[in-house]
């Protein structure tokens, strides 16, 4: 998708956090690694509504959470051992061996985020 500085950043703050920052050599090499390996990363995904939907479209994440915002709620942030094991049992049902979440990872800030969480999960239910 192509878009100007101010675009960008537009989009960014409204999807997001803000535009990358990058300081050093060590930002710039973990940004292109981390474009390099979701560029073409395309999975099934879990929405949530009033239940959890799992959709079987191949999407990039961004799509995913736009496809899940425009036609359910959002994807679904794991904030209780009772969605967890809703979770797990709807991904039997993929098509995908991996599929979207609604956790984000962001290297630059070494940090996990549940886009849509009112309430950060247990550290139990975080990756390591």
């Amino acid at each position: 998708m192509k878009k100007t500085w101010t675009e960008a950043q537009r989009y960014c703050r409204e999807n997001y956090t803000d535009l990358a920052t990058v300081n050093n050599i060590n930002d710039m090499n973990e940004l292109k690694k981390t474009v390099n390996n979701n560029q073409n990363a395309s999975n099934t995904f879990v929405c949530h509504e009033d239940e959890l939907i799992l959709i079987q479209k191949n999407l990039s994440w961004t799509e995913a959470v736009r496809y899940c915002r425009e036609n359910h709620v959002d994807l679904v942030s794991v904030d209780s051992e009772e969605i967890q094991l809703m979770v797990t049992d709807v991904l039997h049902k993929a098509s995908t061996a991996e599929v979207w979440l609604g956790l984000h990872y962001y290297c630059l800030m070494n940090l996990w985020i549940w886009e849509c969480a009112i309430h950060p999960p247990s550290k139990q239910l975080m990756p390591t």
